[in-house]
């Protein structure tokens, strides 16, 4: 058995290692300048000269350069470094913003830039020339035989008296030419003309059409799918041959490609036009991600309570070429204390589960699987074992490209059990069907930059169906992604859930009741440490959960993401009082992304502890993100 040396010592380094990381995320300043090396300019001030129509306000917004203002110096912001090529893509701006607004002629030059080297700053003066506001008088369409007016027009933005912006009439051409190509018609071309009368500052458009004939789908030739089947690609795909061509309708096929997950890249193009048959081949040219993976995550708790959580998974998602998937993940989570004190390494809880999924059935985007798991836990303030293992078996229907409803089935047995023996000869069974929504733009599941992601279950077990446990269960998620530029996004999650017994059922099985707190809840707390008030230990029956985190890209795969993470649980719905009870963590981490997500290191400080609670916060390290 251990002695206490290594528990002292373990305890200490352990200690060390975390305030150190807590330290190096959160406060990472920036390199100070080397001797001899020239600091970076300042934007101190920027004046406009000859802009009469447009204020100076609605200007400094269209550029990214900004002075140092009051607000921003608040921010933290008090340095705005002058970029040369930042200050011509303003100068840009500027201008295209004048041209939107009707002054066709408009004139800008950043005229220039007085540099004050002892103040280490630069005054900025932009020269502006408005000339005169112009309106379209006529608006005019050629050669359109085979559109729908009504069609066409609701695609064209441009109107008589609108002010005269030209880079709407390229738009709107580019529109036309997108409405044809929906139709089949892939050699249409729009072309335009503008004529500008300087005597009344209006401006007469016509757009002129050629149609050419519709095109049908002859032949859909795949490249670069070495792993995948053709007849994998192509099922995805809508666009098929004997099919009229559609432009919007071959980027839907490249998105569905792309949400398979087998694929980097994805690039549908028109090959072989045939003006005598009116025909047009299709090329699919592929990047294949590799089908397998392998990831990992560590975490840890400090204070008196230490646990250090485990988990592993592999996957395979393109077996055999066909696109199915399997998944097999482990768990484990050890108490130190049971090994410095009574040398037991037997975790504390323990998770196997292996998952197969086929995406299409029967000819359809209709994808079933199943999952078989087992499960051991000793419950935080018991000695007891609770036991669980079961299959679920899942339909699942994807709509569109960001929608997807799913069904499982579940059978569940569990049993009691101290140092091996069992408590309870009765194995309790639970009975369950789960149905849910779930809708997700995100462009990159990744990295994503912007988009949502919501989901909403509603479980039944028991009842009709049978089994030792009557009870509803309902959960909600919505997550947000903003992306700020400069490689910062900033992401909001939000969830919570509620369960009720119904019938004869007074409980709800231990597994089913709501914690919170770990590294993909309240990065402060250990995992599975906030239950019901009074009773943490037996969960509870009501959670509300908020994570705000801002991820930061800072230098190549390199970033860094301050989070804010609050969670409560509380026993029954009318116990919950306030937003007051949540329990609040605050933090950071270090990240390195990768092609499947972010490896992880992190540290959470406890902002709101209970009274008489002993652990200061946790770091962890993880794999992928936490929403």
């Amino acid at each position: 058995m251990p002695t206490s040396c290594p528990q002292s010592f373990c305890r200490s380094a352990t200690r060390a290692l975390l305030l150190w990381a807590g330290l190096l995320g959160v406060s990472a300043p920036a390199p100070a300048a080397r001797s001899g090396e020239e600091r970076p300019l300042a934007v101190r001030s920027i004046d406009f000269v000859g802009n009469e129509e447009v204020s100076r306000d609605r200007l400094l917004g269209a550029m990214r350069l900004a002075e140092a203002t009051f607000l921003k110096r608040t921010a933290g912001l008090e340095r705005i470094e002058f970029d040369p090529l930042a200050y011509q893509i303003d100068v840009r701006a500027i201008r295209y913003f004048y041209q939107q607004q009707g002054f066709i002629h408009a004139d800008v030059k950043g005229d220039r830039a007085a540099f004050d080297s002892l103040a280490g700053a630069v005054d900025l003066t932009i020269r502006v020339t408005e000339g005169n506001r112009y309106r379209f008088e006529r608006v005019t369409v050629e050669g359109a035989a085979r559109l729908e007016p009504e069609v066409l027009w609701k695609r064209i933005g441009t109107r008589p008296g609108d002010l005269a912006n030209l880079h709407q009439v390229k738009r709107d051409a580019n529109a036309i030419r997108t409405l044809y190509r929906n139709r089949g018609y892939v050699r249409a071309t729009v072309e335009f003309e503008t004529a500008i009368r300087e005597g009344d500052w209006t401006v007469d458009v016509r757009f002129d059409v050629s149609e050419g004939e519709p095109h049908t789908i002859a032949k859909v030739v795949t490249r670069g799918n070495l792993d995948t089947r053709d007849e994998i690609v192509l099922r995805e795909m809508r666009m098929k041959p004997g099919k009229l061509y559609n432009r919007e309708t071959i980027l839907t096929d490249e998105r569905n490609l792309y949400n398979t997950g087998l694929f980097s890249g994805v690039k549908v193009s028109e090959t072989a036009l045939d003006s005598t048959k009116n025909t047009v081949n299709l090329r699919v040219e592929l990047i294949e991600r590799s089908p397998r993976w392998i990831s990992f995550a560590v975490g840890s708790s400090t204070g008196e309570r230490e646990n250090v959580r485990l988990s592993a998974d592999w996957g395979h998602k393109n077996l055999a070429g066909t696109a199915r998937l399997v998944t097999v993940r482990a768990e484990a989570t050890w108490q130190l204390s049971r090994y410095y004190d009574e040398g037991r390494i037997d975790p504390l809880a323990s998770r196997f589960e292996f998952a197969y999924l086929q995406p299409w059935i029967f000819g359809h985007r209709l994808s079933a699987g199943g999952t078989a798991f087992t499960a051991q836990e000793i419950p935080v303030g018991r000695e007891d074992r609770l036991s669980t293992w079961g299959i679920v078996g899942r339909l699942l229907r994807r709509i569109g490209t960001d929608t997807e409803v799913y069904l499982e089935a579940t059978l569940q047995w569990a049993n009691e059990s101290v140092e091996g023996r069992i408590l309870d000869r009765d194995i309790s069974q639970t009975k369950s069907v789960t149905l849910a929504h779930r809708l997700d733009s995100r462009a990159n599941v990744f990295a994503p930059t912007s988009g949502t992601a919501t989901t909403i279950a509603l479980t039944h077990a028991g009842g009709v169906l049978g089994g030792d446990f009557d009870f509803r269960r309902a959960t909600a998620s919505y997550a947000r992604f903003f992306g700020l530029g400069e490689g910062s996004v900033a992401a909001l999650r939000l969830s919570g859930g509620a369960a009720a017994p119904f019938g004869e059922s007074e409980e709800i099985p231990i597994d089913q009741v709501f914690t919170a707190g770990g590294s993909s809840t309240v990065r402060g707390y250990l995992e599975g440490g906030l239950g019901a008030p009074g009773t943490p230990e037996e969960g509870g029956r009501v959670l509300a959960l908020v994570n705000l985190e801002l991820r930061q890209r800072l230098v190549g795969d390199f970033g860094v993401a301050p989070f804010i993470d609050g969670a409560q649980v509380w026993p029954y719905l009318s116990a919950v009082d306030a937003i007051g009870e949540m329990r609040w963590s605050m933090g950071t981490e270090l990240r390195y992304q990768t092609p499947i997500g972010p490896l992880r290191v992190g540290y959470g400080v406890k902002m709101n502890p209970e009274s008489g609670d002993p652990d200061p916060g946790s770091w962890f390290f993880g794999f992928g993100q936490v929403f």
